[in-house]
């Protein structure tokens, strides 16, 4: 009887040595063995799954306990094949990205030596001009010109009481106002109003203008660009003075404007859209002919001082040239009045 005891209790260490190997099996391979299975006969409580740290090494234990863990070792051996394919392929994924491009690459405009501009006028040939003034009845003043494809039309009121009349000023204020037509560029749309050409007209007037003649008032200026050509700016400060002097406003001169434009070794004047896109550099001049001042610059891109000097006077020779042709549009408009 003792005998037996002592061979059940060796038999029960013997079985907790293996439930050890197997708990320890069971942490490391990350899956959960319920009590019932084995455990439950030795009093021991329910394991719960155990993130797996290490890989599992071979071990006596399946030498031990073949049937109980033949299929557990195939089925986590599987997993690990799926697992290792997984990372292989995960890792040899790119994970970095490119924006995809936007802006084409352009085409130079200027292919030869022989280049010939798009509407085949001379480089230092401006577009014919068409010049008109009181086209908008109830303004006190208007004016409707075309450069080209380029078309304005500018009505000024006033001077009129100006909305800050608490405010005694010994000069008038100029407000200007430039905007699109839904139908100007290429590109449909909704009318845009653009303040930056809206301040460098005020600009351009603003020196021309005499304010002192009507002291506490404001003249209002509104610009609107019927189809946009290129050389729009100076365009609309031509036209507008142009509507300023058929409404009365007194000025020092007429103000005419004239761009210019560096592609590669040529300077063109008058540019069209086409050119004004491939650019190198541009050069705008606000002039009063009668009096032979500029009153506003506008150098953009890279320019030598040589060039300028030439880009300039080509600017000033065709502004007077333009200036004798607004004078002419202004004498005939009074003539027909008359008679």
């Amino acid at each position: 009887m003792g005998s037996l005891v002592h061979y059940c209790s060796a038999l029960v260490a013997a079985a907790g040595s293996i439930a050890a190997a197997v708990a320890a099996l069971c942490l490391k391979k990350n899956f959960l063995l319920h009590s019932s299975l084995f455990f439950g006969h030795f009093g021991h409580e329910n394991f719960k799954e155990v993130k797996q740290t290490t890989p599992l090494k071979s071990s006596p234990l399946h030498s031990l306990c073949p049937a109980l863990l033949g299929s557990h070792t195939k089925t986590e051996r599987n997993r690990e094949t799926e697992m290792s394919s997984k990372s292989s392929s995960t890792t040899t994924m790119t994970t970095t990205y490119s924006p995809s491009p936007t802006v084409k690459n352009r085409q130079p405009i200027i292919k030869d030596v022989d280049w010939a501009r798009p509407d085949k006028r001379g480089f230092h040939q401006c577009r014919p001009a068409y010049l008109n003034t009181g086209t908008v009845n109830a303004a006190s003043g208007s004016a409707y010109v075309e450069f080209g494809s380029t078309k304005v039309i500018v009505s000024v009121f006033g001077p009129r009481e100006s909305k800050k009349a608490s405010m005694y000023s010994d000069i008038g204020r100029l407000n200007c106002n430039v905007s699109y037509t839904t139908f100007a560029t290429h590109f449909r749309g909704q009318g845009t109003e653009n303040k930056e050409i809206s301040s460098m007209l005020h600009k351009a007037l603003e020196g021309a203008i005499i304010l002192e003649s009507f002291p506490k008032t404001t003249v209002d200026v509104f610009a609107l660009v019927l189809e946009s050509g290129g050389s729009d700016l100076p365009v609309v400060i031509s036209c507008a003075s142009l509507a300023l002097a058929d409404a009365g406003i007194m000025m020092y001169d007429l103000v005419t404007s004239v761009s210019v434009s560096c592609l590669g070794s040529n300077l063109i004047i008058d540019p069209i859209t086409e050119e004004e896109t491939y650019q190198d550099g541009s050069l705008m001049i606000t002039f009063m002919p009668s009096r032979r001042e500029v009153t506003q610059l506008t150098l953009t891109g890279e320019w030598s001082t040589p060039r300028i000097h030439e880009a300039m006077q080509l600017c000033m020779d065709a502004c007077c040239k333009l200036g004798e042709i607004m004078r002419s549009c202004l004498k005939d408009a009074a003539a027909s009045s008359e008679s």
